[in-house]
């Protein structure tokens, strides 16, 4: 006769397998014929060709490059009429005299080249700015797809995991008949199969919230046949020790100097507006004078308000440059120890992983087909046996979890240095930038 907690574990054991199976069934989605196999070179492709993020990016930099000709051009020239009306002077019967003019201001011609290379700079800021943001859009993609990888590989670990479970249910039920073992190793490996169908579900909801994110990433839709191809996630080999921190090619440092290089000219141009500009005019009358009539001037503006107005720009802009010159010196030195951080930890991530490999999952492979062997003799018991296998599953998982958070801070890294490091696939930064 059975005991009542023997019922109950086996009525709860049933409930879970029936709950999972039709969760499975309401979940379940058959995989399209036509469902495109994407890999990460194919996913940063398409973040280049589609993300909105990257597209405004570039419609800055493209905005701010346009504006480089016109910074350096003459104003638009002004063209009028003057009618004059000298009643002092004018004869009996005569008209007014009528006239055209045309003025043209002419700023010091100084002032042109420095607004230029204002413009210029601040066009090469958000051209880096843009290059940053490919970078870190790239860096968000390869991450969620890894994760999306690694959330599928847990639950199919999961899953033959509960397959391990019920052929030691099945011993130990087969050695609890012959009397070998007590009935509690027969209700712990149902508790601890109950205990994994929970690790299951959650896993699942793991995968589907990773399938979300990598899709809305993608720009595709919920609906979209797309599904991840297997070989092709792979651990990235790194090409150079990414401990080492070079940051010259970083697009965040170029967008600072950049930026350094725009207030500079914006220095430059102040102290130019102590230099006069120019104002050039010429006139010809068409009516009541003679035909051959005309004059010209010039005029040139000087300093007068200097303490209000001259004075005060300067030393503005003088501030500014200070300003910047700090900006680049702490984007430098911040850069310097993330590229140190993430590269240890990177680093750290790679041995692990190889540990993994080499070491850790076939020892536990070797130790849980020993504990069985040594189960089924009567040589061990079941807590054993259950630690054995709950450690061969726990290094599995920790691998891919591993794995995934090697190539966050992977491609974190290739952001902050502007460079690759690695053999997963790496953008064109030239892309879309302007002369």
């Amino acid at each position: 006769m059975k005991s009542p907690v023997r019922n109950l574990a086996a009525s709860i054991y049933l409930a879970v397998q029936l709950l999972t199976a039709w969760l499975m069934v309401v979940a379940w989605k058959a995989p399209s014929a036509n469902a495109v196999e994407l890999t990460p070179e194919m996913a940063v492709q398409m973040t280049e060709a589609g993300n909105p993020e990257i597209a405004s990016a570039h419609a800055r930099h493209e905005a701010e490059a346009a504006l480089i000709a016109p910074a350096s051009w003459l104003e638009r020239p002004k063209l009028g009429l003057m009618h004059e009306q000298n009643l002092s002077g004018m004869q009996l019967g005569s008209g007014p005299m009528v006239s055209w003019t045309l003025s043209q201001e002419v700023k010091f011609p100084l002032k042109y080249f420095a607004t230029r290379i204002a413009q210029k700079s601040r066009a090469a800021a958000l051209s880096a700015e843009a290059q940053d943001k490919l970078l870190e859009v790239r860096g968000r993609v390869l991450t969620s797809l890894y994760r999306w990888y690694s959330a599928q590989r847990i639950e199919s670990l999961l899953e033959a995991q509960r397959e391990t479970l019920r052929e030691i249910a099945r011993a130990a039920e087969s050695r609890r008949a012959t009397g070998a073992v007590p009935m509690q190793d027969e209700s712990k490996a149902h508790v601890e199969q109950t205990r994994l169908e929970i690790e299951i579900l959650l896993q699942k909801q793991e995968t589907a919230e990773s399938e979300a994110q990598s899709r809305a990433l993608l720009n595709c839709s919920p609906n979209d046949p797309i599904a991840l191809g297997n070989n092709s996630f792979k651990v990235p080999k790194t090409s150079t020790p990414v401990w080492v921190p070079s940051l010259a090619q970083s697009p965040i440092l170029k967008a600072q100097t950049a930026m350094l290089e725009e207030a500079t000219a914006h220095r430059t141009h102040s102290w130019l507006n102590w230099a006069p500009d120019f104002m050039l005019n010429y006139r010809r009358a068409f009516q009541n004078s003679p035909s051959d009539a005309y004059s010209w001037g010039i005029e040139a503006s000087i300093p007068l308000w200097f303490f209000a107005k001259e004075l005060p720009e300067t030393r503005a802009a003088k501030a500014r440059v200070i300003e910047a010159e700090s900006t680049v010196e702490k984007t430098r030195r911040d850069l310097e120890a993330e590229a140190k951080s993430l590269g240890i930890k990177t680093d750290t991530y790679a041995r692990l992983i190889k540990i993994y490999e080499t070491s850790l999952i076939p020892q536990s492979v070797a130790m849980l087909n020993s504990s069985r062997i040594a189960y089924g003799a009567g040589k061990t018991s079941l807590i054993e046996l259950l630690d054995s296998e709950r450690s061969l599953y726990a290094h599995r998982i920790a691998y891919y979890q591993t794995l995934s958070k090697f190539v966050e801070s992977l491609t974190r890294l290739e952001r902050t240095l502007g460079a690759s490091l690695s053999d997963l696939p790496f953008p064109n930064l030239r892309q879309g930038e302007k002369p």
